[in-house]
């Protein structure tokens, strides 16, 4: 499978999000690079994964939360569904790189670049708070 790697394209728009992203893309260069190599255990990298998943859905939950985002439940069932499926294959005894790096891409392409566009707007501040001085 192709191997992609962070680019600036892949920015939403959320300095924090996007920095997160952009660990993600960190973690799945080193499973890629891992997988190569034969003699390399993923499971490691996986478990890291599937760690910083868990990590990074909460922040934008919370982040969702603190802006009563109206799509609250649909992005974090989106949040639920994806690691469901990164267990699945940590836990799979044939896991094959493929199969992993189309979740993650599809992840990446799809729910990143849609999902999180649309968290990242929301989160912007409003123009008349962001015009708003603050007096010390």
């Amino acid at each position: 499978m192709a191997f992609i790697s962070w680019s600036d394209s892949y920015k939403i728009g959320n300095a924090e999000i996007d920095r997160q992203h952009q660990n993600f893309f960190s973690l799945i260069a080193k499973f890629h690079t891992c997988a190569l190599n034969p003699k390399c255990d993923a499971a490691p990298v996986l478990n890291e994964i599937l760690e910083y998943a868990v990590f990074h859905f909460a922040y934008e939950e919370s982040e969702m939360q603190r802006v009563s985002y109206k799509d609250f439940n649909g992005h974090a069932s989106q949040h639920n569904s994806i690691l469901a499926e990164l267990k699945k294959l940590v836990k799979s005894p044939n896991l094959k790189s493929d199969m992993f790096e189309v979740l993650i891409i599809q992840w990446l392409m799809k729910h990143m670049m849609t999902e999180d566009k649309k968290l990242a707007a929301a989160l912007q501040p409003t123009t008349a708070s962001s015009k708003r001085t603050l007096n010390f």
